[in-house]
C-alpha cells in the first residue's frame, strides 16, 4: 500500500503549523501553490485539490464556512494513503507509518482513539490541531482553532468524541 512520502507528509505538516487563525477562502486558495496541488472545484463551501501524492487517492478538501466574503475554513482533509487496501493489516500499517512520521514532527500526541476508525490526535501551536484517521484511507485533517476549541470544550464536558450527533446517543 502506498502512502505520501515521509518528506511529503513532513512538508504538509510545516504548512499546517503556519497557517494563522481566522484562515479564510484566499488562504485555501493560496494552499494550492504552497503544497504543488491543483484545484479541482472551488465552491462557497469548499475547495477539492488533487494533491499529486503517489496513491490511488489523491483527494484533499477545504470545508469552509462562508459567513462573510473570504469565509473560514473549517478543516482540511488530506488523503494520504491509497484507499480500499488489499487487507485491513495493509491499511494498520500505512496508518502506523503516518502516524510515526507526524509524531517524529509533532512530538507525543494529546489524544489516541482506538475505534472502529482509529485517530490521533496533536496539538500545534497555532492553536489548530493536526489528526491522522484511519477510514478507508488514512488521512491527515487540520482542525482551525475554531473547531479545535469546540472539540477541547466537548472533551471537558465530558463529551464522547465517538459519538454519532443525532443517533439518539447523546444523554447530557
Amino acid at each position: 500500500m502506498q502512502t505520501a512520502s515521509v518528506d511529503q507528509i513532513r512538508a504538509l505538516l510545516r504548512t499546517f503549523q503556519a497557517i494563522t487563525w481566522p484562515a479564510g477562502r484566499q488562504k485555501a486558495l493560496a494552499l494550492a501553490d504552497e503544497c504543488g496541488w491543483t484545484i479541482r472545484l472551488e465552491t462557497p463551501r469548499g475547495v477539492r485539490y488533487l494533491t499529486g501524492y503517489p496513491t490511488n487517492d489523491q483527494r484533499a478538501n477545504a470545508l469552509i464556512r462562508p459567513d462573510d466574503a473570504d469565509g473560514s475554513i473549517l478543516d482540511l482533509t488530506v488523503h494520504v494513503s491509497d484507499r480500499d487496501p488489499a487487507t485491513p493489516a495493509e491499511l494498520d500499517e500505512a496508518y502506523r507509518s503516518v502516524a510515526a512520521t507526524v509524531r517524529a514532527e509533532l512530538g507525543t500526541p494529546v489524544r489516541t482513539d482506538e475505534w472502529e476508525h482509529a485517530r490521533t490526535v496533536w496539538d500545534i501551536a497555532g492553536g489548530g490541531r493536526v489528526v491522522i484517521q484511519k477510514l478507508d484511507s488514512v488521512v491527515l485533517i487540520l482542525r482551525s482553532q475554531e473547531v479545535t476549541d469546540l472539540e477541547r470544550d466537548e472533551e471537558r464536558l465530558g463529551v464522547d468524541p465517538g459519538r454519532i450527533p443525532g443517533a439518539g446517543d447523546e444523554d447530557f
